[in-house]
């Protein structure tokens, strides 16, 4: 049982990854692209297909740092992701300039990349964001909704859903279901074993680890899986 119990956790976490970097098609939502209005200390204002307008919070693209918006109308964004190639030997591990992507959103045009393969290593991607650059998303399934995705190269986009504040990310990772039984009426014999609380909160316990593994320094993007 502890075994099976660990191996629910390691696909968690795996499911966790996927959606918090690769780049794979959503069961929801459709691609679009968008047009960055505006930029600010808090994130940026994008406006998606039909006109509708989008606020992008920068806490909810997993930055490495929080970047310079003093100059008004450009900015630019850092990521940083440790990659492990499993057929890497033990010597590869490439960091620096040697592992750097550089991709430059200009106005009127979709991001452009340069060298966009992942190699073991600490690989820093750096997006020089202006003024009415053009960005692939996969759009929400509502009007005003947050984008589920933001596309950065072939290999990596970015979830933005499950970093939501409140229990919209959760919602988005355990489903609708799950947030629906905890506002369920309160049963008097609830929690009164550990098996009832386990059964009410172990979803969103497990999500949540796995979710805040992905996000810590120590986590690791595996690539060239097949």
């Amino acid at each position: 049982e502890k075994q099976k119990q660990q191996r629910n956790l390691i696909a968690l976490a795996a499911a966790a990854a996927a959606m918090a970097f690769l780049s794979w098609s959503s069961r929801r939502g459709c691609p679009c692209r968008a047009q960055v209005e505006r930029v600010d200390n808090g994130g940026m204002s994008l406006t998606v297909a039909g006109g509708q307008r989008v606020f992008v919070p920068w806490a909810v693209l997993g930055l490495s740092k929080a970047p310079d918006t003093t100059k008004g109308d450009k900015c630019t964004l850092c990521w940083r992701l440790h990659c492990v190639d499993p057929e890497s030997s033990t010597k590869e591990f490439v960091t620096g300039d040697r592992n750097r992507w550089m991709l430059d959103a200009a106005p009127g045009r979709p991001v452009v990349a340069q060298n966009t393969s992942l190699r073991t290593g600490i690989l820093d991607i750096e997006m020089c964001l202006q003024r009415h650059a053009i960005l692939d998303l996969v759009a929400g399934s509502s009007a005003q909704a947050m984008p589920q995705r933001l596309h950065l190269a072939d290999s990596v986009g970015v979830c933005l859903e499950h970093r939501q504040p409140w229990d919209k990310g959760t919602m988005c990772l355990c489903g609708r279901s799950l947030q629906n039984s905890l506002r369920a009426s309160r049963l008097e014999d609830s929690f009164r074993s550990s098996e009832t609380y386990a059964a009410r909160w172990g979803a969103m316990v497990e999500m949540e680890s796995a979710a805040s593994t992905i996000e810590s320094s120590d986590s690791r993007f595996l690539c060239n899986v097949y």
